[in-house]
């Protein structure tokens, strides 16, 4: 709740020429503005105001000058040289950070949890806390989606936890239990059929073993 105040106050300070990590907190913007949007946007249509108007600020923006640039424009001016204008004016919207988040944004809306795991891996600065928050939603989705792709065949814990970005298979299989599916502990597996369906299939087996 108190982002959005203090990014306004630091938007409006660099804009007066404040120096500071401007592209970093512009990513960090986007990516809060991700999160407001409602987690329930993986993979379909949300409420996409938020989004929309830090888009449409970041494209009109620019980044301040440092005091190098400043320097050699004094300079520039002082031996009456025109400025070098040959090259076009960098929005920031083609910052490292603000491009690293779109990229985030593109793959939590389209449901590519392996493209966001990727950017988790190599997210820059703070951004994983801002991404843990799209994290719990875009897991979500991935399990149902790969318990459907899988079934009948057991998936292995530790391609789950490599595909879903867990550090241990321990986590991954907590996880997976905590959202309903049925995991196999010996065999370090998950089962991708459906409880009723395990339960009728281990009757089965325990009446087999009686005969």
């Amino acid at each position: 709740p108190e982002f959005n105040p203090c990014h306004s106050v630091l938007r409006g300070l660099y804009q007066e020429g404040v120096q500071g990590s401007v592209g970093e907190f512009a990513a960090y913007g986007l990516l809060y503005a991700c999160v407001a949007c409602g987690l329930s946007s993986v993979g379909g249509a949300a409420p996409r105001h938020a989004l929309v108007t830090e888009l449409a600020s970041l494209a009109k923006q620019q980044p301040p000058q440092d005091q190098h640039t400043q320097q050699q424009q004094i300079k520039q001016k002082q031996r009456k040289q025109k400025p070098e204008s040959d090259q076009p004016v960098l929005l920031l919207l083609h910052h490292p950070n603000v491009q690293h988040a779109l990229a985030v944004v593109r793959a939590f809306r389209a449901c590519n949890w392996q493209r966001f795991v990727q950017l988790y891996e190599g997210a820059p600065a703070m951004t994983p806390y801002l991404m843990d928050k799209l994290l719990p939603p875009l897991r979500r989705q991935a399990l149902q989606a790969m318990l459907v792709g899988c079934r009948p065949t057991k998936l292995p814990l530790s391609s789950l936890a490599q595909a879903l970005g867990f550090e241990t298979e321990d986590d991954a299989a907590a996880f997976a239990a905590n959202e309903g599916a049925v995991v196999n502990f010996s065999d370090m597996v998950l089962e991708t059929v459906r409880k009723e369906e395990s339960k009728l299939q281990s009757k089965e087996q325990q009446q087999q073993q009686q005969q």
